[in-house]
């Protein structure tokens, strides 16, 4: 089995846009997270449904998640890996997110993330996103106070 070549051009603008992903979030600029997003994106998020159909449906999401969680975001990055071969990346995280609430305590967790990212007109976008939260098999409740 062969490695995939590394693509630093790629690599860069795949870490160019989580950069500018995480400073919209952090700003609550939902037109601005959608940005990164195909039209035709399939997304697993760790919220509220199994899946979201379309870059309109998963901005519906973002919105109501966005008035949820009316306190400070919290949002950081952790051994981020990116892979890419022509117009196709993978990009694999963990990521702790959450807010600060209005009796100023952290409600934030890690969880794992996964992006599959297509080249479109010179610019990489999400196609695929899967955000998880780890679960123990015998209680079903969802591991919130796991650490990388």
């Amino acid at each position: 089995m062969s490695t995939p070549a590394r693509n630093d051009n790629a690599e860069s603008g795949i870490r160019t846009l989580m950069d500018g992903w995480l400073t919209a979030f952090l700003a609550r600029d939902v037109p601005g997270i959608m940005r990164y997003y195909t039209p035709d994106v399939r997304a697993f998020d760790a919220v509220a449904r199994l899946q979201f159909e379309g870059r309109d449906d998963y901005a519906r999401h973002w919105v109501e998640s966005m008035e949820s969680c009316q306190g400070q975001l919290i949002v950081s990055i952790e051994d981020m890996r990116v892979e890419s071969s022509g117009d196709l990346g993978l990009c694999h995280y963990l990521v702790r997110c959450g807010m600060v609430d209005a009796d100023g305590n952290e409600r934030a967790s890690w969880m794992r993330g996964t992006l599959g990212l297509r080249r479109v007109d010179g610019h990489w976008r999400v196609a695929h996103e899967h955000v998880s939260v780890p679960f123990d098999m015998n209680t079903g409740a969802a591991l919130f106070d796991l650490q990388p």
